[in-house]
């Protein structure tokens, strides 16, 4: 990680969250990409020195552009939680990716930001991704409070 000397609490964070089989996006309040962890790489096709740093709406993944923007605009307006699909293509093949966007409200702000998951549909198996993703919620929010000031974070 660059530019950040982790304690262990924050390496154990940080570690799960790299590691994490669901893709895992940080976001500010303003949809700004603080984190963007190796499986959200291989299910998005986008490294993280191509998004970290810049807007979400800037990666425009889907059929419709417009309606990517459409949404995380309306998700960072409102701070409601909203889950999604959408069809990513490469040059070999198309899938399906099922996104689920989270108001991460911490103590400190009544949004500190949000939390992006990712998965191959192929992987989600007919389970519910908001349901089985409660617990992990759940400790990023736990994250979003324990940083005192959001910094850009590079897997």
């Amino acid at each position: 990680m660059k530019g950040l000397k982790l304690k262990a609490e924050d390496l154990f964070y940080t570690t799960a969250f790299k590691n994490a089989e669901e893709g895992i996006c940080f976001l500010t309040p303003n949809l700004t990409v603080l984190f963007w962890n190796d499986s959200a790489s291989q299910i998005l096709g986008v490294r993280p020195e191509q998004i970290v740093g810049k807007s979400l709406i800037d990666l425009g993944v889907g059929d419709d552009p417009d309606e990517w923007e459409n949404t995380l605009v309306d998700v960072a307006e409102k701070g409601k939680d909203h889950s999604f699909h959408v069809t990513v293509k490469d040059e070999n093949h198309e899938k399906k990716v099922a996104i689920s966007l989270h108001c991460i409200r911490g103590k400190r702000a009544k949004n500190a930001g949000f939390v992006a998951f990712f998965r191959d549909m192929s992987a989600v198996l007919g389970r519910d991704m908001a349901e089985s993703l409660k617990g992990l919620i759940d400790i990023c929010a736990l994250f979003f409070d324990h940083i005192p000031d959001l910094v850009f974070l590079v897997a």
